[in-house]
């Protein structure tokens, strides 16, 4: 039950930074978008390693392989997680953000994460 209860505690906290980073992009703040969505994909890994039952899952010695087997685990088909791994470890490591374009993509992208790790850790 405390597992359940941190997980939904972190997909809370990955909203949040995601709303703030839509937030800061109405305000033009790249700075401030990328360093939301940075903190939204280290969010969605807490929630990803607290879904584990039983598992200890430690998300800052998640190397890429470790991340892939324990989405896996999570996914009902192979497909649904395809990439999703470097994905967040790329979020995770975050990336300047110069221009407007740049933090909208870097917006989308969390935003379309966010999803199918909400999908996996909830369902």
């Amino acid at each position: 039950m405390a597992s359940l209860i941190r997980t939904h505690t972190y997909i809370k906290y990955a909203r949040l930074n995601l709303q703030e980073a839509e937030a800061a992009l109405q305000q033009e703040d790249m700075e401030q978008v990328a360093r939301r969505c940075q903190d939204a994909a280290v969010a969605m890994l807490k929630a990803l390693a607290a879904s584990m039952y039983g598992r200890k899952a430690d998300i800052e010695s998640l190397d890429r392989a470790r991340l892939e087997r324990l989405l896996k685990d999570l996914a009902e088909s192979p497909d649904q997680v395809q990439g999703l791994a470097q994905a967040l470890l790329d979020l995770k490591a975050g990336a300047p953000v110069r221009a407007r374009a740049e933090a909208e993509a870097l917006y989308s992208k969390t935003g379309r994460i966010f999803s199918t790790v909400h999908d996996l850790c909830v369902s």
